[in-house]
């Protein structure tokens, strides 16, 4: 991890942006949102998805480079697959690989 992108790093999001932007090579915005069934008292929860070509090569690329895979490749039949990780700075994002048409 490179210093500027350290964990007490007040500017984070940057950090983020490089991370999404030159290490995993992401291209297309792709966004989605789900709610907290059952959890009255939370927030409401966004989760921005990037479309990424090669699922499972940009899942060794953030573990590679520090991020976290937090929920593995996920297939959904005839749609794609995605994955939820977490970069270097804390912040999580899904990617989505589209499915073969």
């Amino acid at each position: 991890m490179q210093p500027e992108c350290a964990s007490t790093n007040p500017n984070r999001l940057c950090c983020s942006v490089g991370f999404l932007t030159t290490r995993i090579r992401w291209r297309r915005n792709v966004s989605g949102r789900f709610s907290l069934t059952g959890r009255h008292n939370s927030a409401p929860v966004w989760l921005a998805y990037v479309q990424v070509d090669d699922l499972n090569k940009a899942l060794t690329a953030v573990e590679s480079l520090g991020g976290t895979v937090m929920k593995a490749r996920t297939d959904e039949p005839g749609m794609g697959s995605f994955a939820i990780i977490k970069d270097p700075a804390g912040a999580m994002l899904g990617l989505w690989e589209l499915a073969n048409s």
